[in-house]
């Protein structure tokens, strides 16, 4: 039985008490680790039959066997812990339940593990297997995402990446061994799995990129493409079942359901996460019905937790919550919870935010008719009568969230039922610092030939080498935070430092709170260049303009009009803009153009504008005095009532902000540039 052996070396971290694996290398959590493992195959020709015959009808690939080894990391476990036994699968579908696909593919690694006193363990592992835009083969092959815990437990203990270097490499090769016969025959079995090994690789990787890969947040088993696209007519949830299924969310008091919905032009559906309070015995809170529904819209390159998801309390979310409202939350095509793709402001209006408001509006109907009918037939027997007048919806956006539902509203694409949004950072017009303004016109021509987009998660784990290079020129030009991925997203967005969010005050004090600001992290990553080079034609011109062409593969643009200000505002919505006066990403006086605007096309009343003095793009909603000097702005907008007084009349609240602070860059220290501006 001719077989084959070889030895595998791998550096890198292991962190305790981290799920996420690009968070587990960061620098405060990180352990050095190195293991060290022995692969066999003890009879080659099966081995490979059974590679290429793997899916749902037949068993699994057959698996190598791990004989040897050892992970040392003695600062988690005192002392290296030692392989008793474990498998080693080779190019092997992505997930379990559908036939075998050669584009998305996985090396597995599951090992039995000894502690320094006897103590069982079990490592579970995988490389991802798959071609994403630039070169990744390498960076694909060589990394090792691990998770370790008790043998026998669900939870794990410590997760972390592991690499081979390629030195590492090169001695790896070094180490193959044939088993079993001849001198001549062991050469050839080498030589045999190294065939299929390179055959394996030009298969996944020659050809263009994948669809519905996450390579920056991977995944070892990801749900199988059938399961993750909902049915047509089970999409939009109302009717579909009895009632949401609430789960918890971690590491806070709240619950959501997901909703998932469809746009015409996507493979893969979008949600809605409804959230719910938890009260002290996990129950579910009823939200309070004269409130009714609120939408929540992100920005780009985030998730939907950006609003309820941070560390210690006072999301918005939660405040929400409290004052009764019916809380949903939109994961539209810009989400990092969906697979990165080429997308313009044009498609999230005229598909995402529609839909997103009719599948709302459909659902609290269906239980608003479902309740009515309920208490009528319980009180007299009778008919319910129709409820859907009752109904209405409100929405809080931020970013390019904000931007793409404005001009959905605008434009006329949102259902007239939605009486009052709160516009946060930018809207319609975009109006960007000037040096933020040179870096469009000189940095983007060169980056659209590198990249197809950028990703902040580039900052701790660059997937390709030019990423790498990127990484390393972002993280350079900015000044250090402790937060790889918020250095590469300050660079990314804008010039200069807290582009994206303040991190201390005047005096120095933390901003943004030390376990939000490594929580955001997690939060950030992919944005196309198609988004950004709209914005960055948008901000030339001063106000949004439609995508000069559809993103490549996406259909013709259809529904968008020609230009979103050259007509009246076709939404009777009240609108109340707010902008952080230190917003070094999107000046505040882009948002008062849009109060203007409105005030010369539809007439005073409709709109407002409030500048947030010290608080500048995504702190709006993750600073330490957000929930005391932000979320009220946020309420009043959502109370404002035609012929009220606006929540600008509330007490210290600006309607012009203040000057940007000093540049606070890796080239320009705080002291220099307070020195700079005393002398100015």
């Amino acid at each position: 039985m001719p077989g084959v052996r070889w030895t595998e070396t791998f550096r890198g971290w292991l962190a305790f008490g981290e799920r996420d694996f690009n968070q587990a290398t960061l620098p405060e959590h990180r352990e050095a680790t190195t293991a060290r493992l022995t692969v066999r195959i003890p009879d080659l020709g099966p081995f490979l039959a059974e590679q290429a015959d793997g899916g749902v009808l037949t068993p699994p690939a057959r698996a190598a066997d791990v004989v040897d080894g050892t992970i040392d990391c003695d600062a988690l476990f005192g002392g290296p812990l030692t392989v008793t036994g474990g498998t080693f699968r080779a190019f092997v579908t992505a997930t379990d339940l559908e036939p075998r696909d050669a584009l998305h593919q996985r090396m597995r690694y599951v090992l039995e593990l000894a502690g320094p006193g006897g103590d069982p363990y079990r490592l579970d592992g995988f490389k991802l297997i798959e071609n994403d835009p630039g070169y990744d083969s390498w960076s694909d092959t060589t990394t090792l995402f691990v998770r370790i815990g008790r043998s026998g437990a669900p939870a794990a203990l410590a997760t972390g990446i592991l690499r081979i270097s390629p030195p590492a490499f090169l001695r790896e090769l070094t180490t193959f061994r044939g088993t079993g016969g001849s001198l001549p025959r062991r050469i050839a079995v080498v030589a045999r799995y190294q065939r299929f090994f390179a055959a394996s690789l030009a298969r996944a990787y020659l050809g263009g990129p994948v669809s519905g890969s996450r390579p920056a947040f991977p995944q070892d088993r990801p749900d199988p493409t059938w399961r993750r696209v909902p049915p047509p007519g089970a999409a939009t949830g109302p009717g579909a079942s009895a009632g949401p299924a609430y789960e918890p969310v971690p590491g806070t008091r709240l619950a959501r359901a997901v909703t998932h919905f469809r746009v015409p032009d996507l493979d893969f559906p979008l949600n809605l996460h409804r959230l719910r309070l938890l009260d002290d015995d996990g129950r579910v809170r009823a939200p309070d019905p004269v409130c009714g529904p609120v939408l929540l819209v992100p920005g780009s390159g985030v998730r939907a937790e950006m609003y309820y998801g941070q560390p210690g309390g006072g999301s918005l979310g939660e405040y929400l919550l409290e004052l009764g409202y019916d809380v949903w939350v939109e994961t539209w095509r810009a989400s990092i919870d969906l697979p990165p793709n080429p997308y313009t402001l044009d498609q999230a209006a005229v598909h995402d935010h529609p839909s997103a408001v009719r599948t709302i509006l459909a659902t609290c109907e269906a239980e608003a008719e479902t309740e009515t009918e309920a208490e009528t037939n319980a009180e007299t027997g009778a008919e319910a009568t129709d409820g859907h007048d009752r109904v209405t919806l409100k929405a809080v956006i931020h970013c390019q969230g904000s931007i793409s539902f404005m001009m959905a509203a605008v434009a006329g694409l949102i259902d007239e039922r939605v009486t009052h949004i709160v516009s946060s950072a930018v809207s319609l017009f975009i109006d960007v610092t000037a040096s933020t303004w040179l870096k469009q016109r000189l940095a983007m021509p060169a980056v659209k030939r590198l990249f197809p987009g950028l990703d902040a998660q580039w900052g701790i784990r660059p997937i390709t080498p030019t990423a790498g290079v990127f990484a390393a020129a972002a993280k350079r030009m900015e000044r250090p935070c402790g937060n790889p991925s918020c250095q590469v997203a300050n660079f990314m967005y804008g010039s200069g430092w807290d582009v994206l969010f303040r991190h201390v005050d005047d005096r120095g004090d933390p901003w943004v709170a030390p376990a939000v600001h490594e929580w955001a992290g997690r939060e950030l990553g992919y944005t196309p260049l198609t988004l950004i080079g709209q914005v960055a034609q948008s901000s030339r011109h001063g106000y949004v303009v439609p995508a000069q062409a559809p993103p490549p593969g996406a259909p013709p643009r259809t529904g968008a009009p020609a230009g979103y200000l050259t007509q009246p505002p076709r939404t009777r919505a009240q609108i109340t803009f707010i902008a952080g006066d230190h917003n070094n990403m999107f000046r505040w006086q882009g948002q008062r153009r849009a109060r203007d605007f409105f005030d010369q096309a539809a007439g005073r009343g409709q709109a407002d504008f409030v500048a947030l003095p010290g608080f500048g793009h995504i702190d709006t909603f993750w600073a330490i005095r957000a929930p005391e000097a932000v979320y009220p702005v946020i309420r009043d907008g959502l109370d404002w009532r035609r012929g009220d007084p606006p929540p600008s009349a509330g007490p210290d609240r600006p309607t012009r902000g203040g000057p940007l602070p000093p540049r606070r860059g890796r080239l320009l220290r705080p002291g220099a540039a307070r020195r700079r501006a005393s002398a100015g």
